[in-house]
């Protein structure tokens, strides 16, 4: 059995004959100008999906929820505090309320 140093050894003198690729002639012209060119044709991020709109979109929404919540709860209170049509009837004729018929 080999030990591993030798088999170590035998890769790494295998790797002294590599020698550096050479890109073909215009190889990196041909690349930039292609990268520029898709750079160009299309942007990145269409309008809608860009993180600046979506979120004003969403701070929009908040807002608006805030406010609908806001002015729901008003809306609430003000019918709490209305009477009923009848019981103002019985208030201005000076009549009771179905509950005070038997007094």
């Amino acid at each position: 059995m080999p030990h591993a140093k030798d088999q170590t050894d035998k890769i790494l003198q295998s790797l002294n004959g590599i020698s550096k690729l050479k890109a073909p002639d215009f190889f990196y012209t041909r690349l930039q100008s292609r990268m520029e060119k898709e750079l160009l044709a299309s942007p990145a991020f269409p309008l809608l999906l860009r993180p600046a709109f979506l979120n004003t979109c969403l701070a929009l929404v908040f807002v608006v929820n805030l406010v609908t919540l806001a002015s729901g709860n008003k809306d609430v209170e003000q019918v709490k505090k209305q009477e009923a049509p009848i019981e103002r009837f019985a208030t201005e004729y000076n009549m009771g309320t179905a509950d005070q018929l038997y007094e």
